[in-house]
């Protein structure tokens, strides 16, 4: 009975303790991975590359390359040459100090991943030129913004010690403009970046995505089709009457300004930039309504896309819907509210008072389990030998 009585407190404890040490690895795990995650900083998006992006804007515009690349790429307008702020990263154009220091990068941050990667991927619809488009004849991606982005990479390199260039990948728009973009660069599988496409920045877009400073701004322009050629059209005023067929990019800051401005006429909404050209060549439409330098180079340049379209009228400047245009990036992750000063562990910041705690934690859960396992191995008594599931120990004299 003395024997079974120890084979059955040997089997007991012998159990417990296997539990117990299974317990302690599940905790020690667990506590680690507590502690690395307290630790590590948090995931920031892009906002850190929206900041170096217009960091970058800012030197181009402060170095003179900025202008060089206006007078390369953009038609000189007369009218809009008095305008202080007419080439401007959302500041005057003499500004002779940065407005936006040169972000350092965050880890698992999109600057860091793009500085890592050296390679910037920047998404397009490719069809606006001559701020971002392809080659007629080579194909090849061309434009105001690439030579911009171009030139910002030049000194994002600089700053950050790593030879970055971008890669252009072709975005397709299929309902609505500005939603379809964002949904390109906020696809599980997407690996872009940035988009550019003379994107204008509106507080209505803010909630889908965030943008670096401007670096454009654009008034509109009318573009006239061979239909009913005797009807004047070149004001608000005229295109604003029944009969008047007007035809737009569906989100658009063009469909803005026909629904702001001429709800009389026939509004013709599609899809893509090519739709309104076809609207113009094939006459479905008597005008067409787009950014104006955009306007201009269609008329000036590709003619035949547009059948032979003109461009009839610049429309001034409008405050509620001006075009300013900015790069698009990811909105960022929502962030936990600031931690208040007396919320505070140990009297210790929330985040590294947590990580104590978490080692402290880890080191008595490691004693216990090293307690236990000594009190296993020099306090119980050790049996002779096991045969099946029957302990036999040396028989203890009977005091």
């Amino acid at each position: 009975v003395h024997g079974d009585l120890h084979s059955f407190r040997s089997r007991f404890l012998r159990m417990t303790l296997e539990r117990a040490r299974a317990h302690t690895r599940a905790v020690l795990a667990l506590a680690l991975a507590l502690a690395v995650a307290l630790a590590a900083p948090l995931e920031t998006g892009n906002t850190d590359l929206a900041a170096a992006l217009s960091a970058g804007i800012e030197r181009m515009v402060m170095s003179g390359e900025y202008d060089a690349l206006v007078q390369r790429w953009v038609p000189t307008v007369a009218s809009l040459e008095a305008d202080p702020e007419y080439w401007t990263c959302g500041f005057s154009s003499n500004v002779t100090e940065p407005f936006t220091q040169w972000p350092k990068p965050i880890a698992r941050g999109a600057l860091a991943r793009v500085i890592e990667s050296r390679v910037l991927t920047v998404g397009s619809t490719m069809d606006f030129c001559p701020f971002l488009c392809r080659n007629a004849t080579t194909q090849s991606v061309i434009g105001f913004e690439k030579d911009l982005l171009d030139g910002i990479l030049v000194h994002m390199s600089a700053q950050y010690g790593a030879l970055i260039g971008a890669n252009f990948v072709p975005v397709t728009i299929t309902n609505l403009f500005f939603e379809d973009l964002v949904s390109a660069l906020t696809a599980p599988e997407s690996n872009i970046d940035v988009v550019a496409s003379a994107v204008t920045m509106l507080p209505s877009r803010f909630p889908l995505a965030q943008f670096s400073c401007s670096y454009f701004r654009s008034p509109f322009g009318i573009l006239r089709s061979k239909r009913e050629a005797g009807l004047v059209l070149s004001t608000v005023a005229q295109m604003n009457a029944a009969g008047v067929i007007v035809s737009v990019q569906a989100g658009t800051t063009a469909e803005l300004f026909a629904l702001k401005n001429l709800n009389a006429a026939q509004l013709l909404v599609r899809a893509s930039s090519a739709d309104v050209r076809t609207d113009l060549r094939t006459m479905a439409a008597h005008v067409a309504i787009d950014d104006y330098f955009i306007a201009a180079d269609l008329a000036q340049n590709a003619p035949v896309d547009c059948g032979n379209c003109d461009l009839v009228a610049l429309q001034p400047f409008d405050p509620t819907i001006d075009s300013w245009y900015g790069f698009v990036l990811r909105n960022d992750k929502p962030l936990p509210a600031p931690v208040p000063e007396e919320t505070t562990i140990m009297g210790l910041e929330l985040g590294i008072g947590a990580f104590i705690l978490a080692f402290i934690g880890l080191v008595l859960v490691a004693a216990a389990a090293g307690a236990a396992l000594g009190y296993s191995r020099f306090v119980l008594p050790a049996p002779v030998h096991l045969y099946g599931e029957k302990a036999l120990y040396a028989p203890e004299p009977f005091l």
